[in-house]
Order: structure tokens, then C-alpha cells, then sequence
């Protein structure tokens, strides 16, 4: 799991993910990575499973959003 996204989200930072699906969108000015993962607590429980959207613009100012899809 990505630091960035375990800041950027308040994700349990001691909590285990596991990337499960991962996909690619182009879309007008955006670029989207979406990345499915499935957080385990210190026990190795299933939690939850959850989609994180990262998207960034294709042109200036080359805007970045993080969050949940």
C-alpha cells in the first residue's frame, strides 16, 4: 500500500493491504488509477474491502485528487 494513500485517507496504518484488482481509465482531462484492496486487521481478519480513485489531470496544472471511489 501506498504511504501516500494511507496518509491522504487516515487508513490504519498498521492494518495489512492486499491489492486485488488495479485498472486504468483515460477520460477527458483526467487520467484514473483505480486500485481495489482488501485491509486485515493485526489478527489477519478481513476488515473491508475498498476502491481508492487516483486521478491527475492531463494538462496544467497537472491536479491530483486521492479518495475513495
Amino acid at each position: 500500500m501506498n504511504e501516500e494513500y494511507i496518509k491522504e485517507l487516515n487508513l490504519n496504518s498498521e492494518h495489512e493491504y492486499k491489492l486485488i484488482k488495479s485498472e486504468s481509465k483515460d477520460r477527458g482531462r483526467l487520467d484514473s488509477d483505480y486500485e481495489t484492496y482488501e485491509e486485515y486487521d493485526q489478527e489477519g481478519n478481513l476488515v473491508r474491502t475498498f476502491t481508492i480513485k487516483d486521478a491527475t489531470e492531463k494538462y496544467p496544472p497537472f491536479s491530483r485528487t486521492i479518495s475513495f471511489a
